[in-house]
């Protein structure tokens, strides 16, 4: 499911009302707002943290994959844990891209 549009809405709606959120996992299947999560000390560091994308012209910002991998493994659920894997292995993956000296 693309989830573009309604999370560009959401978005929107944020911003007219002077709120913002970070966005955290996969906003296709589900979106919750709550007033605190686990694994992770704070929303603030949280939103420090975010990347800052822009979705149908409204600024957004989006967990930083780490966090999601805090939180998850905190939360300890079934469906949290069913993809910690994959999660750490994508992780792995981006940060030694990152590190990856570039050949110019």
């Amino acid at each position: 499911m693309d989830a573009t549009a309604i999370v560009a809405r959401i978005g929107r709606a944020l911003e007219r009302n002077g709120l913002e959120a970070v966005l955290i996992g996969n906003a296709g299947a589900a979106i919750h707002f709550v007033d605190q999560v686990s694994g992770v000390r704070s929303f603030e560091g949280i939103r420090k943290r975010a990347r800052h994308v822009k979705i149908e012209g409204t600024n957004l910002m989006v967990a930083d994959l780490s966090d999601i991998i805090k939180m998850k493994r905190a939360a300890g659920r079934a469906k949290d844990r069913a993809v910690l894997e994959i999660l750490e292995k994508t992780l792995e993956a981006t940060t030694n891209q990152k590190n990856k000296p570039s050949s110019a």
